[in-house]
């Protein structure tokens, strides 16, 4: 193998080891962040949260892997009166009373 062929080689592996490590990034920083969302349907309430202790909202991808899924929050997700409902609003996942739109 000529040197220029092993640098051409090289380029080449070192561009997608880079492009990999960018999506590969993206992809854990979507699953790290507790209440990043695109749409209402990646949304889930429900459970405790074992690295904060607190009720759960947020997506279902950090849900599944760090909500302890059979604890529970009386009320909580949908309020006493059933008056709350988790929605995606600038790529959050918050809680909101259903009459405010």
């Amino acid at each position: 193998m000529k040197k220029t062929d092993f640098l051409i080689w090289l380029g080449v592996f070192a561009v997608f080891v880079i492009i990999m490590v960018i999506l590969f990034g993206f992809a854990l920083k979507k699953v790290d962040q507790r209440n990043f969302c695109e749409n209402a349907s990646e949304c889930i309430c429900g459970g405790i949260d074992i690295k904060t202790g607190s009720c759960f909202i947020g997506n279902k991808d950090y849900y599944d892997r760090y909500v302890n899924k059979t604890a529970v929050c009386p009320d909580f997700c949908g309020g006493i009166a059933n008056n709350l409902e988790i929605r995606c609003e600038n790529n959050a996942c918050v809680q909101r009373n259903r009459s405010l739109k």
